[in-house]
């Protein structure tokens, strides 16, 4: 499999030389966000609270550039958060990287083929664990237009997830991935990423990632976050429904936008 993606992604980069008279500027997003809060109170407190400290970071960027006959798009997700109750140790909260790469070839106005690459992993131990992806397939933009995008991907891929205390696993299957975006004003935007990939035979993993921003002043930002996780391979008896992991999260962020 990686041979396959390696080859188709040569082919791509020569066609994209051949018209590189007409490549585009590289178009950059992104959103930095910083979140804190802390409760304190005295020892003869009489309420249900107690002493806490949490603080998290948020990353969303973006960068893209178009050639006469193909788009390269980039995407960096990052979280990292700890949280601290009372006099218990410090714990992480939220600890994410993940990064993924796309070369998608212009073939036609139905569907171009693409070759995609993708790693997650965390900061806090950097690389252990790890998750290498590679894929090939066919993508769809069903919508794109200036504040609103629809775009899907079909395709083989092979994973390998590396971890000291853990066996090695490789994995090959099918993916799907849908990515929609809108902007509903200068103070409004909604985000929405799912990722499926069926192994052939561990069964279905799924990551839907669904953002929403709202904008309150220049540099503040409330953010509200669903995030549906399932992985077969976690389960004894998987159950579709039934074993969906889901995250909400709302927060009151420092934001800036990077580009």
């Amino acid at each position: 499999m990686k041979k396959v993606v390696f080859a188709v992604t040569l082919f791509f980069i020569y066609f994209s030389s051949v018209g590189a008279a007409e490549e585009k500027d590289w178009v950059l997003k992104g959103i930095f966000g910083v979140v804190y809060n802390q409760t304190s109170v005295s020892e003869n407190w009489s309420g249900s609270e107690k002493n806490s400290k949490n603080w998290g970071l948020k990353l969303d960027a973006s960068a893209e550039k178009g050639f006469a006959k193909s788009t390269w798009s980039n995407n960096l997700k990052e979280e990292f958060g700890k949280s601290e109750v009372s006099d218990t140790p410090e714990q992480v909260s939220a600890d994410l990287i993940d990064f993924s790469s796309v070369l998608m070839y212009n073939w036609s106005i139905y569907a171009d083929p693409y070759v995609g690459f993708n790693v997650i992993t965390v900061h806090n131990t950097f690389h252990d664990p790890v998750t290498y992806k590679e894929s090939a397939g066919i993508g769809w933009a069903f919508l794109d237009r200036e504040k609103q995008h629809l775009k899907l991907r079909v395709g083989a891929a092979y994973t390998q997830r590396f971890q000291s205390d853990a066996d090695t696993t490789r994995e090959t299957g099918l993916e799907a991935i849908s990515n929609y975006d809108v902007t509903l004003s200068q103070t409004v935007k909604f985000a929405s990423e799912a990722r499926l990939f069926t192994a052939f035979k561990e069964g279905p993993n799924l990551r839907w990632d669904n953002n929403l921003y709202l904008k309150v002043s220049k540099y503040v930002t409330v953010a509200l976050n669903y995030l549906e996780l399932y992985d077969a391979a976690k389960q004894t008896k998987p159950q579709w429904a039934g074993d969906i992991e889901t995250r909400f999260t709302v927060a009151v962020a420092l934001s800036y936008n990077l580009f």
